[in-house]
């Protein structure tokens, strides 16, 4: 129920530390599109010569929390107690990892075996995430887990996410590591002994955060945090405008508050057309014109034609769009035609849902005539007929009761 309440409160990448196994409903779909029992995927022999040859392997399973009417998420799961089956390590993603790896554990015995747990870690794009457990009694393996991680990482932007069994204040690191913390206790002792155990390291400088924590019935609070910055690096070109395209600038290189530029990537006028602006009370942003801070999203009748939409993501792991449903009688509506769709659209199901209350299958969500990797037609991917096809057209979407028409 932690996990699910997690999902439901919009976080995309949540760390675990003491996994079992993960849930009997977890498994995957095999190649004929089927639901099977078992991993998706399996990666072995991480460091192997440190664990008698063997080594830790990670798991990686399909998951609909919330039904078959819901997205797939995905579980990484590497077990690290061999004893109790206990306290082990997952993470558990809204997409698929581009890479998986595990850092090195920091301390061996004199027979070269590990005598601490090693990290786990997925890649989403060009970002590592990690999930940490540091020794009980005083987190002493932290210093050099830091290190693993880090070297583990590469040049890549990476996050290690965790319990550190020592407070933020006593923990050792680099120069390049940062401490992203709540400022208040996160584990529950007896008598009153609480300290603040569960924070985040990370080697990015990140200019605004808003960190916080959920008391989900366990002795340690979940904590969490928004917006960490996503490198999508998604673009969208238009070719009736010179085939200009669409980007989205840094927050490191903009940043206004919770404010991201959107504008044509070829520019750097200040003067942008669009910025991201934080919802009152939500962990959700809206696309708002510059000037008279109008929305762009999918709560009207959006029109995507004809564009090539590319991606540098891995693939299978981003959603076409979700349904903004705010007011009772709104029906959302965006239709994407014509157009070449990247690898990176989970072509099993490309529309998913905003929150619980509104299933994207009550929007008006189409297609039609798109190609590319990520193009499709199945059950999940509703697609306008030739005749429907006809009132959905710039044209129409311009004329208005004017019949205005400025395409050449």
């Amino acid at each position: 129920m932690g996990v699910r309440s997690l999902i439901n409160a919009q976080h995309d990448v949540i760390a675990l530390q003491e996994a079992g196994r993960p849930p009997l409903s977890a498994g995957h779909f095999d190649a004929q599109g089927n639901w099977a029992s078992g991993p998706a995927q399996t990666w072995g022999g991480f460091f192997s010569a440190l664990r008698g040859g063997v080594g830790w392997t990670v798991e990686e399973y399909e998951w609909q929390p919330s039904g078959s009417r819901g997205g797939i998420w995905y579980i990484y799961f590497m077990q690290t107690d061999f004893g109790a089956n206990r306290v082990n390590l997952a993470i558990v993603s809204r997409n698929e990892a581009t890479a998986v790896n595990v850092a090195r554990p920091a301390f061996t015995n004199a027979a070269g075996q590990a005598t601490s747990r090693p990290a786990l870690g997925i890649r989403l794009n060009n970002t590592y995430f990690w999930s940490v457990h540091a020794l009980a009694n005083g987190g002493t393996d932290t210093r050099q887990l830091l290190e693993n991680i880090d070297d583990a990482s590469g040049t890549r932007p990476w996050a290690a996410l965790g319990d550190w069994n020592r407070e933020p204040q006593n923990l050792v690191r680099g120069q390049n590591m940062h401490i992203y913390r709540t400022g208040t206790p996160t584990h529950y002792g007896g008598n009153g002994n609480n300290h603040e155990l569960d924070y985040m390291v990370t080697n990015e400088v990140i200019p605004t955060y808003t960190p916080g924590s959920e008391d989900l019935g366990s002795d340690h609070r979940a904590v969490y945090y928004y917006p960490l910055r996503a490198r999508a690096d998604v673009q969208i070109r238009v070719p009736h405008d010179g085939n200009r395209t669409v980007g989205l600038l840094d927050v490191d290189i903009l940043d206004t508050g919770h404010s991201v530029a959107v504008h044509p990537a070829a520019s750097t006028d200040p003067d942008t057309h669009w910025q991201l602006e934080k919802v009152t009370g939500a962990n959700a942003y809206n696309v708002v014109n510059n000037s008279n801070k109008e929305c762009w999203d999918a709560s009207g009748a959006d029109l995507i034609t004809p564009s090539n939409i590319f991606s540098s993501a891995g693939a299978n792991t981003f959603y076409l769009g979700r349904p903004w449903h705010n007011g009772t009688t709104v029906q959302p509506q965006t239709v994407i035609r014509d157009s070449t769709l990247p690898a990176a659209i989970t072509t099993a199901q490309p529309w998913t849902d905003m929150d619980t209350t509104y299933h994207w299958t009550s929007a008006r969500f189409f297609e039609y005539h798109n190609s590319g990797a990520g193009a499709g037609v199945n059950s999940n991917r509703p697609q306008l007929t030739d005749s429907q096809a006809g009132d959905y057209t710039v044209a129409k979407y311009l004329a208005g009761t004017d019949g205005w028409d400025p395409i050449p």
